[in-house]
């Protein structure tokens, strides 16, 4: 045990290093989790408009009245320059002059030249609106063509114009399911950025120290093998790697629902593998670098580098051929095509999903075999204390 002391006081020091990415992974985790909830209803979008009435009548009135039913009227001075700046700014949408003479014409049925408007440019704005004119006059127009009075065509127009469309949003996300939806599929796709990370910034700068000669020949001094030594500080690392799996796996829990169901245990289960992938690498490089300073550079080209090339960072199908067939030699790439698969983006088999986890256990045995071997080398060359001499 006495191994097992000096490592996790050695990694209670070098732990807080880690704790910026833990903290940012979990600000922005709850942020996505709670604003890209999925919402499949819609609503007919309100706009700010000025609307100025030349014509005064209770024609234009009675126009005026519809229209803040429909939207948002703002009161203001007709002064172009103010107009145009608020236009500008987005304070208000567009800005309406009712002509005078609007009440006279539109009873004759003329239907052109009733309105004005302000306006910087034709935008989705402007096309609301003057859809909504064009089809409140032409109705109008129709209606008393047929032999309605100007009143009744009116009311029958609003009632007309009144009717909501139901509409309903459909989820064209092809194989996804229930239980594992987009936002519980980005948590795990950035899942292996911040293993790498946290576990890079704090396993190997602690895995470092337990190597320095002083603290080395100090915990040797005991009576262990130089098998056993290693057999526990891999033990040590797979304490931490499981805590931390465990406290990634509840927050998890915690944004999406709690217990999980189908599937997303699939993802769960791929999260803990490339865990143990990524602390293997750690101990690897923790035997191989000889400085804690060199441990964050590592720590950002593999990360990083990973990352873009695999799919973490840009989704796969957005990658070229040529950076698919690099990556398949990288652990991530795997983890992020059995992620794609349990999400949808890729046709799901529960064979093929099996296949990346092995794949991924493959990689992770190779870099455990490397990282034994070094450590029981590294050990095996530490100088024997000469016995004391006795008289």
């Amino acid at each position: 045990m006495q191994v097992f002391n000096a490592f996790f006081k050695v990694l209670k020091k070098k732990l807080p290093g880690s704790l910026p990415y833990l903290i940012i992974f979990f600000i922005i985790s709850t942020f996505l989790a709670r604003g890209t909830t999925e919402v499949n209803t819609f609503s007919e979008e309100k706009l700010d408009i000025v609307v100025f009435d030349k014509d005064e009548t209770a024609e234009s009135k009675q126009l005026v009245d519809y229209i803040s039913t429909k939207h948002n009227v703002v009161r203001m001075e007709e002064n172009k320059e103010k107009i145009m700046d608020r236009l500008y700014y987005g304070s208000i949408s567009y800005a309406l002059v009712i002509k005078k003479g609007y009440a006279e014409n539109i009873k004759k049925g003329e239907t052109d030249n009733l309105f004005e408007n302000y306006h910087l440019h034709d935008g989705f704005s402007d096309v609301l609106v003057n859809q909504f004119l064009n089809k409140y006059v032409s109705s109008i127009h129709t209606l008393m063509t047929v032999g309605e009075s100007y009143e009744d065509a009116v009311k029958k127009t609003e009632k007309q114009l009144d009717v909501e469309t139901q509409v309903t949003v459909e989820n064209f996300d092809g194989d996804k399911v229930p239980e594992y939806t987009e936002e519980f599929s980005n948590y795990y796709r950035f899942m292996p950025y911040i293993l790498i990370c946290v576990l890079f910034n704090s396993l190997a700068p602690s895995l470092l120290v337990m190597r320095k000669k002083k603290l080395r020949n100090r915990t040797l001094c005991a009576p262990i093998k130089s098998s056993s030594y290693t057999v526990q500080m891999f033990l040590s690392s797979m304490i931490l790697v499981a805590a931390l799996w465990i406290i990634f796996t509840l927050f998890s829990m915690f944004l999406y629902g709690g217990i999980f169901r189908g599937i997303a245990w699939l993802a769960v289960l791929n999260s803990f593998v490339f865990a143990v992938l990524v602390t293997m690498m750690a101990l690897m490089i923790s035997y191989i670098v000889k400085s804690e300073q060199v441990v964050p550079i590592i720590t950002q080209i593999v990360s990083i580098g990973m990352c873009f090339t695999c799919g973490v960072f840009v989704q796969m199908d957005l990658l070229g051929e040529g950076v698919l067939k690099a990556a398949r030699f990288l652990p991530a790439y795997w983890y992020e095509k059995a992620n794609n698969m349990l999400c949808g983006i890729e046709p799901y088999s529960f064979n093929e999903y099996l296949t990346c986890i092995l794949i991924e256990v493959g990689f992770a045995a190779v870099f455990m075999i490397v990282a034994i071997a070094v450590g029981r080398l590294s050990v095996a060359k530490v100088p024997k204390q000469k016995k004391a001499a006795t008289t």
